[in-house]
């Protein structure tokens, strides 16, 4: 059991660690162009491999896989139509995490995600949550943090965002401090005016109040009925208030609130595209007709691009890749993880790990593409649990005593006193 027990902490820590200091480095490099952070970022990447190898023999050795068996062909036959390979292509297979990196990620469905490590993976993701946070705060005073918003929200939404949905089972100041840094994420989205950055965060405390306050069976139906009430009306009051006394130009969401920024993005990608594309995709390297310009942050100037290698919508990102087989055997994967999770289980982890898909799933529609993130880590986290057979059957009562053994263990000792 030991043996067992350690082996699960060194997967979990592994894992988390080499996908933080992969993505904290990375980031360190697109702001400031110094060679050193490919060091660590490189490292990081080889633990994660290392740490695949394992996933894979379990894949390997399990028997129900059918469906996970198709997704991972598709990869496959997406990762092998690369165009070429040199120093630039090797560059962009280790350092992008949309690129070949992001392939290995499903594998960690294999991870054995013990109850009993379950609050020491949240604290964990707290603290890498809070690191990146830190760090765009201290951005704001050096760069225009537009450039740099959406791949902060990437690197520390997600892990708070999944700490409130599963607030019953960890600490409650962590819980309190990651309900601040999302409040913290919701006001940058508002105030730079990225949609969805308030539509993410707005979905998790939305789901963080129904799980934990109109879901707990211990709150009575009295103090739930009042939550809605001052729910409503502080939203109205906030509401007013904005309306009447924030100066809408402090604010750049109200000015695009009606912004159309993806039509003609979207439409170039649809005229680029025949049917075989959209059956099969254009394989890893992929990309569609769409000139545009891109920010240099080391030459401090534009440079300008014809074929466009992403694209802001995960199903069409999806598509573009390995089309729509690779897409509709994800979504398969996903809706009945998110089915079971929500009306199949008995307790509350697998719900709120149900919603956290369902809100990946409302974010592909506007962002959502695979990357090597721990956002993307713990999508195939939640689907693995969610269709977990011993989850799905353990109620509430018994999930907590192996998630907070502590206190049953002292009421024991004290019996036998």
């Amino acid at each position: 059991m030991n043996h067992l027990q350690n082996k699960s902490h060194f997967l979990n820590v592994s894992l988390f660690l080499s996908i933080f200091f992969y993505s904290l480095f990375g980031l360190l490099f697109s702001i400031y162009s110094v060679n050193f952070f490919r060091i660590p970022q490189t490292v990081a990447l080889i633990g994660f491999i290392i740490v695949s190898i394992y996933f894979v023999k379990q894949y390997l050795q399990s028997s129900k896989k059918i469906l996970f068996t198709v997704f991972i062909v598709c990869q496959l036959f997406i990762v092998v139509r690369i165009n070429n390979i040199n120093l630039e292509s090797l560059r962009v297979i280790l350092f992008d995490p949309l690129h070949f990196c992001s392939y290995l990620i499903p594998f960690v469905i294999f991870l054995p995600v013990r109850l009993s490590s379950l609050k020491e993976i949240l604290r964990n993701l707290f603290l890498f949550s809070l690191i990146f946070i830190l760090l765009h705060l201290y951005l704001i005073y050096q760069y225009p943090i537009n450039n740099f918003t959406d791949i902060i929200v990437i690197s520390s939404l997600a892990p708070v965002g999944i700490i409130l949905l599963l607030a019953r089972y960890t600490n409650k100041k962590i819980v309190f401090l990651s309900f601040l840094i999302v409040l913290t994420i919701l006001i940058i989205g508002l105030v730079y005016g990225r949609r969805s950055v308030v539509v993410n965060a707005s979905l998790f405390f939305l789901f963080f109040f129904n799980i934990n306050v109109l879901g707990n069976d211990k709150i009575r139906f009295e103090f739930k009925a009042l939550s809605v009430l001052f729910g409503i009306l502080a939203i109205v009051y906030l509401i007013n208030y904005f309306i009447g006394n924030v100066n809408a130009n402090n604010f750049e969401i109200f000015n695009r609130l009606d912004e159309d920024s993806r039509s003609d993005v979207f439409e170039a990608f649809i005229k680029d595209f025949d049917f075989s594309d959209y059956l099969v995709g254009r394989g890893i390297d992929g990309a569609y007709y769409n000139p545009i310009k891109y920010w240099n942050f080391s030459n401090d100037d534009y440079r300008e691009v014809n074929y466009r290698t992403n694209i802001e919508s995960g199903f069409l990102y999806m598509i573009m890749k390995g089309g729509l087989i690779y897409l509709v055997t994800f979504l398969l994967i996903l809706l009945r993880a998110m089915y079971m999770g929500f009306f199949k289980s008995k307790n509350s982890l697998l719900k709120g790990l149900a919603a956290y898909l369902l809100i990946y799933f409302f974010d592909m529609f506007v962002y959502g593409q695979p990357t090597f993130s721990i956002k993307y880590c713990l999508v195939w986290i939640s689907i693995s649990v969610c269709l977990s057979k011993k989850m799905l059957s353990m109620n509430e009562k018994k999930l907590l005593e192996f998630i907070k053994p502590t206190k049953h263990i002292l009421t024991h000792k004290k019996n036998n006193f």
